[in-house]
Parts: C-alpha cells; structure tokens; sequence
C-alpha cells in the first residue's frame, strides 16, 4: 500500500535589513509538521537543501521531527529558521526498517527504537 506524506509548513516571513557580521543570509522561521496517511510521523529529520537548479545558493536547514511530527527549521549558526528560496526536502528516520529479519522472516526493531513510518521515496 502507497502510503501519502502530507507536509505541512506553517512559515511566518519576517521583513528585515541586513545581514549578520559574518554575511550569513537572513533566515525567516520555517516551523510545521509532517503528517504520513494523516498521522503524525512521530521521530526523524527533515533537511532542506538549495536547489540550485532553481536559482537557490546557499546553506540548508535541518529540523527534528518531535513525537508529535512538528519541526523547526535550524540554519548554519544555530540560527532559527531557513534562507528564502527553492529547496529540495528530505525526511529521514531514526530506524531504517530494512535492516533485517528474524528466521520467520518477520522484522527485527531493535529495542528501544521508532519503527520508520516513512516510505523510502521521501528519504531519496
């Protein structure tokens, strides 16, 4: 079964002058949640990358996904939020199902880890 992701940002932009002391590009906050077939994925990281492609230079942004599968965006710097642009996003879990199988051929989670509820699709 093809299962959806549903990402939802909730951004807020900042109008502001200038940039930092070190030229660092503005950043504006970049807060949201990431949803698979309308339930919260529930551990991981996003990641933005620029794409330049599109015209977007510059450095990414990466966010933990909480337990409720919300996410703030975190730039170079320890600065809260991403640059403006176009970015390519990927999602990784902390656990990659694919990583083995009991003698009956059922999966091995290791314990204390979040099963990655992810597709592999959204992770490339």
């Amino acid at each position: 079964m093809l299962r959806s992701l549903v990402l939802c940002f909730f951004a807020s932009l900042l109008v502001g002058c200038g940039g930092s002391a070190d030229d660092a590009p503005d950043v504006v906050p970049v807060k949201g949640k990431v949803l698979v077939d309308g339930k919260p994925l529930s551990a991981g990281t996003i990641d933005f990358y620029p794409d330049e492609a599109q015209g977007t230079k510059g450095p990414g942004a990466t966010g933990e996904i909480s337990p409720t599968g919300e996410f703030t965006m975190i730039s170079p710097g320890n600065r809260e939020g991403s640059m403006v642009g176009h970015f390519k996003v990927t999602i990784t879990c902390p656990f990659d199902p694919g990583g083995g199988s009991s003698p009956s051929g059922e999966l091995k989670v290791p314990e204390g880890s979040v099963q990655c509820e992810l597709p592999a699709k959204y992770s490339e």
